[in-house]
C-alpha cells in the first residue's frame, strides 16, 4: 500500500469519519434511509442522486449512508468535501479518481493487486478524468470484484466552477454503467448541469429532492 500511496497521493479529510463528521440522529430520516437501503439492495438504477439546498442535511445523510455501507462491508470509497479546512489541491477534480482508487485498493486487496500493474504505465495517472476512471477504477474493478460496491461522492456541485464538471459527470456515469456491481451515491445542491446530465440519461438514476421535504421535518431531522 505504501507504493500505491506514493503514486496516488491520497489526501486527508475526504473520508466520512474525518474529524467526527456528523451522522443522522437516531429516529431521524428513517424513511429516506430505508429507501436508500432498498435502492442498494434491489434498486433498478446504479446511481442515487440526492439533491438539496444548503442546510437540508445532504452531508449528514451521506455520512450516515457511508456508515451503514461500512457496517455492511460494501463501502468501497467515498469523497467528502471539507470546505475551508482542506488543502487547496484536495478540491482539484483531477485528484478525485486517484483518491477513490486508493481507497478501493485499501478496502479490497484483490483490487490492489489488479491496480498495481496498471500504475506501472506512465499513462495511468495522466490524461482526461474519463481516462483516469477507466484505468484506475473500471478496469481493475471489472477484473476482480463480483460483490456489491458503493462509492459515495458528497457535494459534487462543488466542482461546478472548475471547468471539469462535464468530464467528472461522464467519468462517474461510466463507472456506474461499466462495472455491474457498483452503485454510486451522489449529493449535490440543485445544479442545472448535474441534474440535466443524470435525468436525461435513460434508466440510470434514482433522484430524491430534500428541498421538497417540509421544512419542519428537515429541522427535526438535522
Amino acid at each position: 500500500m505504501q507504493g500505491l500511496q506514493k503514486l496516488l497521493n491520497p489526501t486527508a479529510g475526504v473520508e466520512y469519519r474525518y474529524q467526527g463528521r456528523r451522522v443522522c440522529l437516531p429516529d431521524t430520516r428513517d424513511l429516506l434511509l430505508y429507501q436508500i437501503r432498498e435502492w442498494r439492495r434491489v434498486g433498478l438504477f446504479p446511481i442515487y442522486l440526492l439533491i438539496g439546498f444548503v442546510g437540508t442535511g445532504k452531508t449528514v445523510i451521506a455520512a450516515t449512508v457511508a456508515e451503514d455501507c461500512h457496517a455492511d462491508k460494501v463501502l468501497g470509497a467515498c469523497y467528502f468535501s471539507v470546505g475551508d479546512l482542506i488543502l487547496q489541491n484536495q478540491e482539484d477534480p483531477n485528484r478525485i479518481i486517484p483518491i477513490l482508487a486508493y481507497q478501493l485498493a485499501r478496502t479490497y486487496p484483490e483490487f490492489e493487486l489488479a491496480l498495481s500493474p496498471i500504475l506501472s504505465t506512465e499513462q495511468a495517472l495522466h490524461g482526461t478524468i474519463q481516462k483516469q476512471a477507466e484505468n484506475l477504477i473500471i478496469k481493475p474493478l471489472r477484473r476482480v470484484i463480483n460483490t456489491e460496491v458503493v462509492i459515495i461522492i458528497d457535494a459534487l456541485d462543488g466542482f461546478a466552477d472548475t471547468g471539469s464538471l462535464p468530464a467528472m459527470l461522464e467519468a462517474l456515469t461510466n463507472i456506474a454503467l461499466q462495472v455491474q456491481k457498483v452503485r454510486l451515491f451522489i449529493t449535490s445542491r440543485p445544479n442545472k448541469e448535474i441534474m440535466h446530465h443524470f435525468l436525461t440519461r435513460d434508466k440510470i438514476t434514482t433522484t430524491f429532492s430534500l428541498h421538497e421535504v417540509p421544512r419542519d421535518v428537515v429541522n427535526h431531522d438535522i
